[in-house]
């Protein structure tokens, strides 16, 4: 149940009876456990951003492993498996480089906030605790540029924010701004915070933008471009350890050729390939190609091709091209990997597949499907990448097995 931790009594609300379960609404604590904290936003409980914030963060840790350990075990029906402790973040707060923030209008002001969990229900805010402080400033100066009519038609906005530049990007939705609307917002925003670098309009069919329309990072030492549209890694502060944490388990040699499956601006592509003999990066994403394509060339490697497809597509045409690979590696959306291509996985007979997961249930199910494909389970590493919520990350390596499992 939502805000409530194991072994407390508590009051609730039952809101639907399934017969052999309910659910509930937390109404009263009677009997808090020695878990429980204030929660230090004001927003806690109502805004549906954060699950745990009401939890301390050692325990947090905890509560995560177990939550991991038992959901790979339910849906992949794995039992002995070599899951490693969670490693923290850093940073349990401000670590988040992007915020997406609705907005709501009250009369003449425009507000920006988050919806309720589960619901389309309106939450204004003025600063988010688990998002850069950078990122809060500017939400401080949009809210103030709201009450003189600036962003009267946004729907929605996002912020991100370089850790490496120290520069913010604002992205907004909004098909009816003009260039010279979008000039004028930018000046404005400049003068009141200088870190801003690119406000953009991200319309159906074109992007509009005054300034840059990306922000820099580097990790190690590998450069990347990240336009607003391509993915890259939220949590700043486990850049370098999730590519050092890849890399270990890719162990690349010069005579390997690496598929990277879904693999965004080439976060792993790049450094993979200054040691591998050959890296194919798949992506449908075009931004995230381009960036990659970009960030591949600015930084001098060769051995690392790009293409835009969809993955299942991608593999069946680099199968039929004679291409092989000793290592795969994946990293889905929460939905995981589809049949189509875990099968066009198997059927270049890698040696290695290295999983990263934002999603428990679904990679339990790829796991479980591996399994039976001849593959074990080396190690799982649980990551926790988005504190103070109920997500949890996870690296997981596995090997061709001499004997298939059925």
């Amino acid at each position: 149940m939502p805000k409530v931790i194991p072994d407390e009594t508590v009051r609730v609300k039952i809101t639907k009876d399934k017969g052999d379960y309910y659910f509930g609404e937390l109404v009263e604590i009677i009997k808090p456990a020695k878990e429980r904290i204030d929660a230090p936003c004001p927003y806690f409980n109502h805004c549906g951003g954060c699950d745990y914030q009401h939890i301390k963060y050692q325990s947090q840790l905890s509560f995560k492993e177990n939550i991991f350990f038992e959901t790979i075990k339910r849906v992949g029906g794995l039992n002995e498996i070599p899951i490693n402790p969670i490693i923290p973040s850093p940073e349990p707060f401000h670590y988040r480089l992007k915020a997406q923030l609705k907005t709501s209008r009250t009369g003449e002001r425009v507000n920006l906030g988050y919806f309720k969990k589960d619901s389309h229900s309106f939450i204004p805010i003025e600063e988010c605790i688990i998002c850069h402080k950078k990122i809060n400033a500017l939400i401080n100066v949009l809210l103030k540029l709201s009450e003189q009519n600036l962003l009267y038609h946004l729907d929605e906005i996002e912020i991100i924010y370089s850790k490496l530049t120290d520069k913010l990007l604002l992205s907004l939705s909004e098909n009816k701004i003009n260039k010279n609307r979008l000039e004028n917002l930018y000046s404005i925003i400049k003068k009141r915070i200088n870190e801003i670098t690119g406000v953009l309009s991200l319309k159906k069919t074109k992007v509009d933008c005054v300034g840059k329309n990306f922000i820099e990072e580097r990790v190690k030492d590998i450069d990347y471009r990240v336009t607003s549209e391509s993915f890259f890694q939220v949590n700043y502060s486990l850049h370098e350890l999730l590519v050092n944490q890849i890399m270990k388990l890719v162990s690349p040699r010069k005579k390997d050729n690496i598929l990277d499956i879904y693999s965004g601006v080439g976060t792993f592509s790049l450094p993979i390939a200054l040691k591998a003999n050959y890296v194919y990066g798949i992506d449908e994403s075009e931004s995230s190609i381009r960036d990659a394509l970009y960030n591949q060339k600015s930084n001098k490697i060769k051995n690392c091709e790009f293409l835009k497809a969809k993955a299942e597509d991608c593999l069946i045409a680099l199968k039929n091209k004679k291409v092989t690979c000793n290592t795969v590696l994946i990293n889905p959306p929460r939905s995981g990997c589809s049949e189509k291509v875990k099968k066009s996985i198997i059927s270049f007979n890698p040696l290695n597949i290295i999983y990263l997961s934002c999603n428990p249930s679904t990679l339990g199910r790829d796991l479980s499907f591996f399994i039976r494909s001849g593959y074990e389970i080396k190690s799982i590493q649980p990551i926790d990448q988005f504190p103070q919520t109920y997500h949890i990350e996870a690296l997981a390596k596995l090997e061709k097995s001499k004997q298939i499992k059925v």
